[in-house]
């Protein structure tokens, strides 16, 4: 059973020439999703969202529209955020004990992997935003 990501309320602040910036708080929705926790739409917290749109005409500031996640962009920023530096330093784990014998190498090396997969994935920020694609209906 797959379940569909969930549905924000939110509200139109700002306009730009192809996108909305559009405010909204975190729904009892997230409730459910296991990654609720480390999400950054924790609970309460107001969150600024931009979301590209063809026709930015039909939209105005103030209304009230919802906002979801398309269907695998979360399991993709998953991915990016938690999966690939767990490889990583798995990978480095297990290359370096091999070739050097030394578990202490080998677990710095991992730790030292881990803080690289970390400073590469805030140097992509940006790249990875843009892989997190919202949908804006009206309600």
């Amino acid at each position: 059973m797959t379940q569909s990501p969930p549905k924000h309320d939110a509200t139109i602040v700002a306009i730009g020439s192809n996108n909305l910036t559009v405010s909204l708080k975190r729904s009892g929705a997230c409730a459910a999703c296991h990654a609720a926790a480390n999400c950054l739409a924790s609970e309460g917290r107001e969150m600024l969202v931009d979301v590209p749109v063809a026709d930015v005409a039909a939209y105005s500031v103030g209304e009230q529209v919802s906002v979801q996640l398309a269907p695998h962009a979360a399991t993709r920023a998953i991915v990016t955020a938690f999966l690939q530096p767990l490889v990583a330093m798995t990978l480095v784990l297990a290359i370096v004990v091999k070739a050097t014998g030394s578990e202490l190498a080998g677990a710095l090396s991992a730790l030292a992997a881990l803080v690289a997969s970390w400073l590469l994935t805030r140097l992509l920020h940006r790249r990875v935003e843009k892989q997190l694609q919202f949908r804006i209906n009206k309600q």
